[in-house]
């Protein structure tokens, strides 16, 4: 399954002995979309921490 979305992300913040810290962090979904992998025939992933540690598999450009 393909999951994919964007959101708007709110954080709050308060400041104890002089340090910022996070006082809450949440979010709210603009949108979100799944589509079945199946139904995407040339889907190939480039880079998966899995298989390439987060590295990229195409070729640089220049």
């Amino acid at each position: 399954m393909f999951i994919s979305g964007a959101a708007f992300y709110e954080d709050t913040y308060l400041r104890e002995d002089g340090r910022w810290l996070i006082a809450s962090t949440g979010y709210r979904r603009l949108y979100e979309y799944l589509v079945p992998i199946s139904a995407m025939p040339d889907f190939s992933l480039t880079a998966s921490w899995w298989s390439t540690d987060g590295r990229s598999t195409l070729p640089l450009s220049r």
